[in-house]
Order: structure tokens, then C-alpha cells, then sequence
């Protein structure tokens, strides 16, 4: 289910942000790890494995959708992405922060200093990230 909703960018324009199902983030993921790949090559990297014709048919609707691309080489489908996972990840994280901690940033980081399971490393990286967003 792939959605896109609209966010209001410095400029005051709407621009699209790029939220994916988790089926399709899953393919997308898969595409990213291998940069180009026919849809054995994504349906192997993908954990877990898929049937080939899920993973086929997933590339498909995402390919409809804009978000993937492909080349013909002689009778093969050659899949890439053309959503980028610097911006979809971004998009998706923008997403969560408005929805479950409306809009808080600080709130974001706060619960993750709660959060168990963190090394020492990662709890004084976050610790310096929330002295940069209380600044």
C-alpha cells in the first residue's frame, strides 16, 4: 500500500511525501541492497524470502507507482530504484514523528534515551543530539 501524503515545505508548497506499505519497503529495501537486479536477484536478497511472483508483482505495482524503474536487457527485466532510501526512510520518519509523537521532536529523542538496549556509544550520541535540539 503505498501512500503519499502532502507536507508543507520552507517555501509554503506542498510536497509529496513518500510512505510505503511494509510489503513494499521490504522489495524496496531488497532493491536497494542489490542497486540493479532482475527479480530473482531481488527476491534472494529479500529475508525471509518471497514467492519470485510476489516479488514480481511487487516490483510491478511499485514500477506503476513511480517508484522503480527498469531496463530491458535482451529478454530480462533489470529493476532499479528511482525513490531514493536516504528520502523514503526520511519520509517515513517524518510520518512516525507526527503521528505517534505529534510532531515532537524532543519527544522522538527522549523515548529513545529510555529505551532499553542502547550501548553507551549510541545513549551519549543521542544525548548530544538532544543538546543540538535544545539549542
Amino acid at each position: 500500500m503505498l501512500d503519499v501524503r502532502s507536507e508543507h515545505g520552507d517555501n509554503g508548497m506542498a510536497k509529496k511525501r513518500l510512505l510505503l506499505g511494509e510489503r513494499e519497503l521490504e522489495v524496496m529495501k531488497a532493491l536497494w541492497n542489490v542497486e540493479r537486479g532482475t527479480v530473482y536477484d531481488v527476491q534472494k536478497t529479500i529475508k525471509g524470502r518471497r514467492a519470485y511472483t510476489t516479488v514480481q508483482t511487487m516490483l510491478n505495482y511499485l514500477e506503476r507507482k513511480g517508484v522503480v524503474g527498469h531496463d530491458v536487457e535482451g529478454r530480462t527485466f533489470v529493476y532499479y530504484a528511482k525513490a531514493s532510501r536516504d528520502r523514503t526512510l526520511r519520509d517515513h520518519l517524518a510520518d512516525l514523528v507526527e503521528r505517534v509523537f505529534d510532531g515532537s521532536v524532543q519527544s522522538v529523542l527522549a523515548g529513545l534515551g529510555e529505551a532499553e538496549g542502547l550501548s553507551e556509544d549510541e545513549l551519549a550520541k543521542l544525548k548530544r543530539l538532544m543538546a543540538k535540539e535544545n539549542q
